[in-house]
């Protein structure tokens, strides 16, 4: 049995008396890393044990199957892994002709889950009507509908109230470890919570809760500047807003993202319902 391999680092191993061949020194390596990592037998039921009663047979016969292009991987074993759905949601519009749906589409979701063995949580499903004032709540946004000036109506959705509080008691926790550092330490550490948060609720209809957001946090840090100096107040004298932004840099893009506003010529007088299935 004979092989010729011209890549640098090739060493000769014997096979059996009389023949030698080569192969790189890579495929050796990478069979130590597979048993480093306690690979177990495949679908073929061969393990390390087993390979390795024939091992420089069996690495040279596989480098020579993957350089010839001739080897195909046969199947690794089945993996089970667990099934998870999220939450749900799904508009329906409220004209009686559609009145149906809220029973056909309630029983194909149960009849499409159980396939997937995942169950509806019935405790915490729910069908609201928006055309009464109802909301829902869907991927840390309250869901309601408004009508505008120009009489149409239209999907109105903010930040729910929970997640700023979150957002502000995360923000009042390094406020308060880092009430005797000095204030670009703290404007470093809020910086990045600030980016992130306003970056996801950056749709819709924001702006206002931005705002509060974007006043709590300047209060937070005009009071850091004046304890640093044991002094009282919020320095609205000593200090302006421009300076708070262009000098120690505190985040300062709370803008919506407007490639996502919606369009309210598609919102007409249809009064929509909604079904939550979590």
């Amino acid at each position: 049995m004979g092989g010729t391999s011209r890549m640098t680092g090739d060493r000769p191993v014997r096979i059996c008396e009389g023949s030698r061949v080569q192969f790189p020194r890579s495929t050796r390596q990478a069979y130590w890393r597979v048993k480093a990592n306690r690979g177990v037998a495949g679908i073929d039921g061969e393990s390390l044990e087993m390979f390795e009663a024939d091992l420089t047979g069996n690495l040279y016969k596989l480098w020579n199957r993957l350089s010839s292009g001739s080897y195909f991987p046969p199947p690794v074993r089945q993996v089970e892994y667990a099934r998870f759905a999220d939450d749900v949601v799904i508009l329906i519009d409220a004209h009686p002709k559609h009145e149906w749906l809220l029973k056909a589409v309630d029983q194909r979701l149960r009849e499409e889950f159980a396939k997937l063995q995942v169950q509806i949580n019935d405790e915490k499903s729910r069908v609201v009507d928006l055309a009464r004032g109802e909301s829902f709540g869907y991927l840390g946004f309250d869901f309601r509908r408004t009508q505008s000036r120009q009489g149409n109506w239209r999907p109105h959705f903010t930040p729910k109230l929970k997640k700023r509080t979150e957002l502000l008691r995360k923000l009042r926790e390094i406020f308060r470890r880092y009430q005797s550092q000095p204030i670009l330490r703290v404007v470093d550490a809020i910086n990045p919570i600030l980016r992130g948060w306003v970056n996801y609720f950056a749709i819709g209809h924001s702006s206002r809760c931005f705002g509060f957001v974007k006043s709590w946090v300047e209060k937070k840090i005009r009071r850091h500047l004046m304890r640093s100096r044991k002094r009282r107040g919020f320095g609205w004298e000593r200090w302006t807003s421009q300076w708070l932004y262009a000098t120690l840099g505190l985040f300062n893009s709370y803008r919506l993202r407007t490639d996502l506003r919606y369009s309210t010529s598609t919102a007409k007088s249809h009064k929509p319902r909604h079904e939550a299935n979590r």
